[in-house]
C-alpha cells in the first residue's frame, strides 16, 4: 500500500469515511471499509462526484450499490454505462483519497470467539469498525502522523450504538494505548459523496471475499481493490481478543 502523494504531514485534518456490508450476519463475510482523506482532498472528491452524478441522470440520488441489485432500479443499466460509471468513480476515489481500506470478518469466527453476553453489546459492525481503527493506527505510526482521525459513518444501521460505545471505549484507553482516534459522527449517505464511495468499497470488498466475481460491468471495482492505495484487513482472532481485553 502507498499513500497518495497529494498528502503531507502538514495537511488539513484527516477524516475516515466508513460504510458497512452484511454486518448483520446475513452472509458469512462482514465488511466495514471506506476512504481516508483530508479537507483539501475532500473538496475535490465532492465536486467531481457530484459532477459525475449529474452526467448520469439514471442515478436516483448518487451511487448506492443496492440499486444495482436484482430488484434495484438500476439493475438494467446498460453495460457500457455501468462500466464507464464505475471507471469514473474509481478514478475519483483514487485521486482524492490518502488511502482506502476494508476490514473483513467471518461470521463463524465472530460467533465462536465472543461469548453471547459480549455479542449483545459488541456486534460485528462494532468489531469490524475497530478493525479499521487499528489499521489506521498502524498506518499513522508508520507515517509519523499524530493528528486524531475523525470518523464519519453512514447513519441508519441498527447497531450504531455498539459503534458509539466502542468509540467511547477507545477514547478511554487512548492515554495508555494511543489509537489516533478523534470524533465520531453519523451522516446520511444521500448527502455525502465520500460515504457513497465507502459503500462502493464495501460492496466490492465483500464481493471479492465471497465469490470473487466481478461480472456484469463491475470489473473496474476489482481494479480499485488492487490499487496501490488500498489496504485489505482480515480481522484475526488475536486482534479481536486483544481489543476486548483492553476495553474490558
Amino acid at each position: 500500500m502507498t499513500i497518495n502523494s497529494s498528502y503531507t504531514k502538514s495537511a488539513p485534518a484527516v477524516h475516515c469515511y466508513l460504510d458497512e456490508s452484511a454486518t448483520d450476519g446475513s452472509t458469512q463475510i462482514a465488511v466495514v471499509g471506506g476512504i481516508v482523506t483530508n479537507s483539501s482532498l475532500l473538496k475535490g472528491l465532492d465536486s467531481e462526484w457530484m459532477a459525475m452524478i449529474t452526467d448520469y441522470p439514471a442515478l436516483p440520488s448518487g451511487i448506492h450499490m443496492k440499486d444495482f441489485g436484482r430488484d434495484g432500479p438500476l439493475r438494467n443499466m446498460p453495460l457500457a454505462d455501468r462500466l464507464s460509471l464505475f471507471e469514473r468513480a474509481v478514478s475519483i476515489i483514487e485521486k482524492h483519497s490518502i488511502y482506502t481500506l476494508a476490514t473483513t470478518l467471518e461470521y463463524r469466527r465472530y460467533q465462536a470467539l465472543l461469548p453471547d453476553e459480549v455479542k449483545s453489546v459488541m456486534s460485528m459492525y462494532a468489531m469490524t469498525f475497530m478493525g479499521c481503527v487499528i489499521a489506521n493506527r498502524e498506518i499513522a505510526l508508520n507515517k509519523g502522523l499524530i493528528s486524531p482521525i475523525a470518523y464519519k459513518m453512514d447513519s441508519g444501521n441498527p447497531y450504531a450504538k455498539h459503534v458509539c460505545d466502542a468509540h467511547l471505549g477507545i477514547l478511554r484507553i487512548q492515554d495508555n494505548y494511543p489509537m489516533n482516534v478523534g470524533s465520531l459522527d453519523f451522516e446520511d449517505d444521500e448527502k455525502v459523496p465520500a460515504l457513497q464511495a465507502a459503500d462502493l468499497i464495501c460492496w466490492a470488498s465483500r464481493r471479492k471475499a465471497t465469490d470473487g466475481s466481478f461480472k456484469r460491468g463491475y470489473r473496474n471495482l476489482e481494479a480499485l481493490l488492487s490499487s496501490k492505495i488500498h489496504i485489505a484487513i482480515e480481522l484475526p482472532d488475536s486482534i479481536m481478543s486483544g481489543l476486548l481485553e483492553k476495553l474490558a
